[in-house]
């Protein structure tokens, strides 16, 4: 039974996470629930006491589910979707850009790239008797700039004698045709938008300079008028974070969005990822919890990627595991979205593959390598209430920090952030 016990003002949080359980407590029901955790042959002798009478009832002593995911040593590298990474070009020039999006040599997809990972994830979902494929449009800079690709190999995804789903992440900044078609060819959106008028355009100005919040509230309300689903992304900055509620206000109140997710940058120049202090840390997870509880009134779906505790899973990212074809504009088979074929320092490790005259050629060994250093980063996380929920959190972000040693600053956010999400979990439930 995977048990953690996390101090909370003068009680304790006494937590079994794979089944969803939380409840606060006294250190003396505490005690007596870490005793029968740690040896469940003592739990009949121990309901004598209320509070365990009350946490069996309750099902807190249940076995613990067993997590299934692929292990780092399944070579199975037969995804059903993929996610071309269509261009490094950019209309915008945010501030926080970890791929420095528009300001480096172009690059863009060919459609013979993106026709051969079609095929590849298309067949490979006909093998495994899938009722569909994916496709996502995504990358280190605005995909819908590699416009004539995008539609042809949209229009070629649905030619396959098996139906796709199509995924679009874009800045919003589109011409009316370009909303027109997106409208009808794509199944769902996502859209880059950090907030109110002050926030957009401070963080997200187009490359002359002047803002871009008109352009993208325009999209978003159109969407809204012909009730497209999308979700919107919002990425905030320490300058910023004593404005988050208020961003997150205004997004809940003026649009029909129900699906948010919040994620930091704490990175002073574009291009790079840079570790957070431990204010930095602290500030944010404040930040998010109070934008939260906006959400939550507005019956909005706020989330951010290191905090899930709705989510037991041994796999933070699907990407280098088998689950996606990542692809990115120069026919690289990669294990992570932000690998743009930019020259970085841990790109290296996350190239496991390349294009070539019949398809992909995936270097096995080489991507078992990346699972296997994914896991054994997680071994260290075995003392962390959070670790079935981040699952070791985004390697991209732990392995050019601190030499890859674990835990590092995002750990600090993430266990914040959970412990503050369970804790308005149970908040209706009896004290122990």
């Amino acid at each position: 039974m995977e048990f953690f016990r996390i101090p909370f003002e003068n009680k304790e949080i006494i937590y079994r996470p794979k089944l969803h359980f939380a409840v606060m407590a006294n250190r003396f029901a505490a005690d007596l629930a870490d005793e029968i955790c740690n040896d469940p042959g003592k739990l009949n002798e121990l309901l004598q006491y209320e509070a365990i009478h009350y946490l069996k009832d309750s099902g807190f002593f249940l076995e613990d589910p067993i997590i299934r995911n692929q292990p780092a040593t399944d070579r199975d590298f037969s995804p059903t979707a993929a996610a071309l990474l269509m261009t490094n070009r950019c209309n915008l020039r945010c501030i926080y850009c970890y791929a420095n999006g528009g300001e480096e040599d172009g690059l863009d997809m060919t459609l013979s790239s993106a026709i051969k990972a079609i095929d590849v994830v298309s067949n490979n979902a006909i093998k495994k008797n899938r009722n569909f494929f994916h496709l996502t449009f995504h990358g280190g800079g605005e995909p819908t700039l590699n416009w004539e690709v995008l539609v042809a190999a949209t229009s070629y995804a649905k030619q396959k004698s098996i139906p796709v789903r199509t995924y679009l992440v874009s800045n919003g900044i589109w011409s009316q045709t370009q909303f027109e078609w997106i409208s009808r060819q794509i199944d769902e959106i996502t859209i880059s938008m950090d907030g109110n008028q002050p926030t957009q355009d401070y963080q997200r100005p187009f490359s002359n300079g002047t803002g871009s919040f008109q352009h993208v509230i325009k999209t978003i309300t159109d969407l809204d008028k012909i009730s497209f689903p999308y979700h919107i992304r919002v990425t905030v900055t320490p300058e910023r974070f004593s404005h988050l509620k208020e961003d997150i206000t205004f997004l809940c109140k003026e649009t029909r969005c129900k699906s948010i997710q919040i994620e930091p940058a704490f990175n002073r120049r574009r291009g790079i990822h840079q570790e957070s202090t431990t204010d930095e840390n602290e500030r944010f997870a404040d930040a998010f919890l109070e934008a939260w509880d906006v959400a939550q009134a507005s019956t909005t779906n706020l989330y951010y990627s290191g905090a899930r505790p709705w989510l037991v899973t041994d796999v933070f990212c699907e990407a280098p595991f088998g689950q996606s074809l990542t692809v990115n504009a120069k026919g690289e088979v990669v294990g992570c979205y932000e690998m743009t074929g930019r020259e970085i320092k841990n790109e290296e490790t996350s190239v496991f593959g390349y294009e070539n005259d019949l398809g992909f050629l995936v270097d096995e060994d080489k991507r078992v390598r990346l699972m296997e250093q994914i896991e054994h980063r997680k071994d260290r996380c075995d003392k962390c209430f959070c670790r079935s929920h981040c699952a070791g959190d985004c390697y991209t972000r732990g392995f050019p920090v601190k030499n890859g040693k674990w835990p590092y600053s995002r750990c600090e956010i993430n266990r914040k952030i959970t412990m503050g999400l369970i804790i308005r979990s149970i908040a209706a439930q009896s004290t122990l």
